[in-house]
């Protein structure tokens, strides 16, 4: 390995680790105890004026309904959506977003934004044009090896 690539491996792997410890460290010291995939159903929510299906949100956060289901009873418990039976089909649950919820959406996307705009002011434009082709990359790099992994496990 090329010591640009042992730097650049080190630097991935201290990113990957402060979003954990990020993670752990709002879901102790805030009252909401949410977690990445909580937020990420509660902002696909938001984004919609009749609610999501259950199913539609497992689908989206790649969980199983089971798993979709429990985020939903949690989000719904702390108050930041609703749940709504479909009225043509009574297997079917919608979740809607709570005024508690927008306002939690709201503040996440101020805390990203801020993150952006500290990172974008650092950089020239150069540089940031090369940092979002690296991060656009990175995320192609994950959700081929996601696909990978699907795949191999389900051959299993």
């Amino acid at each position: 390995m090329r010591e640009m690539d042992i730097e650049l491996n080190s630097i991935l792997v201290d990113t990957y680790h402060y979003i954990l410890k990020m993670e752990e460290t709002q879901k102790k010291y805030t009252r909401t105890k949410l977690s990445f995939r909580d937020r990420n159903a509660l902002e696909l929510i938001e984004g919609s004026d009749n609610g999501k299906r259950i199913s539609d949100i497992a689908e989206f956060l790649k969980i199983s309904k089971p798993s979709a289901t429990s985020v939903i009873k949690k989000l719904a418990k702390l108050g930041f959506v609703e749940k709504s039976p479909d009225g043509s089909d009574e297997r079917t649950t919608y979740a809607k977003i709570t005024k508690r919820g927008r306002l939690m959406c709201a503040y996440q996307r101020q805390y990203r934004n801020s993150m952006a705009l500290n990172v974008a002011d650092t950089l020239t434009g150069e540089e940031y044009e090369g940092f979002k082709k690296g991060l656009r990359n990175l995320n192609m790099f994950f959700e081929e090896s996601i696909e990978h992994t699907e795949k191999r496990g389900k051959n299993r």
